[in-house]
């Protein structure tokens, strides 16, 4: 009788052998395992897709609402919009 024979005959009777109930049981754990890290894998590359998403829109009606909300002729405007770059940079790495 060959071996798969054996594995349908022992798990027709349901009389595995404990070996092989241990083989069982670690490889459902090593999948589980597998596709939790899977899961969290994917959870995290959405969270960071759609905060970049978020962000980048959110930054974008910020400087709209700047141009079109500050004085027009302002010498000092590229200054205020320099200093605004590394609270955006800073934003973004969150």
């Amino acid at each position: 009788m060959n071996e798969v024979s054996k594995v349908s005959k022992e798990k027709e009777n349901n009389t595995e052998s404990p070996e092989l109930s241990e083989m069982h049981s670690d490889i459902k754990k090593m999948m589980e395992y597998s596709n939790r890290l899977r899961f969290e894998t994917a959870l995290e590359s959405s969270r960071q897709e759609y905060s970049n998403a978020l962000l980048n829109h959110l930054f974008e009606d910020i400087e709209a609402g700047l141009e079109q909300n500050m004085v027009k002729k302002c010498p000092e405007k590229k200054n205020c919009l320099l200093h605004l770059q590394p609270f955006y940079s800073r934003m973004q790495g969150l």
